[in-house]
């Protein structure tokens, strides 16, 4: 019995007909060293697939922690990263990063299952230099116009 390819196109049938659920996400690997894999990146590793991110259980009930999330990646879209693992993240259509906590891949070699967590940690701008529109005072000394009286 082939087992692996059962598995290959239950997968496949899963992500045909996951409709909403099924999303195109970026899985992010910072440039480091990875302390859990033993890893060393020297150029973050970016890849866009497909992956079922559910919002709500099977069953139709909400899901109880919505800054939890289990997503699956078939594991065909992530051969140019090796052996993921926590500290990479993922990053949803709309912008939303989560950290992946935990990944694992399933005995047939044909999923990743990651256990994410939504975090604030965005990008909020760069390190360009502000522009006079941005300034909100200098180290100067102070004039009559900026002085509001006595502290006491």
């Amino acid at each position: 019995m082939n087992f692996s390819g059962i598995v290959t196109r239950a997968v496949d049938a899963m992500f045909a007909l996951g409709g909403e659920f099924v999303k195109m996400i970026t899985y992010v690997r910072p440039p480091g060293v990875n302390v859990l894999t033993g890893t060393v990146t020297s150029a973050e590793v970016r890849v866009t697939a497909s992956a079922i991110v559910p919002g709500y259980s099977p069953a139709g009930f909400s899901v109880p922690h919505q800054s939890m999330r289990h997503i699956y990646i078939k594991a065909a879209a992530l051969v140019a990263v090796t052996s993921p693992a926590a500290g990479d993240y993922i990053i949803l259509p709309d912008g939303t990063r989560l950290d992946v906590l935990d990944a694992e891949q399933d005995p047939t070699n044909v999923v990743w299952g990651f256990d994410c967590k939504e975090t604030p940690g965005e990008d909020y701008g760069d390190l360009t230099t502000h522009g006079s529109s941005a300034d909100h005072g200098d180290l100067t000394a102070y004039t009559t116009g900026e002085d509001y009286g006595p502290l006491w």
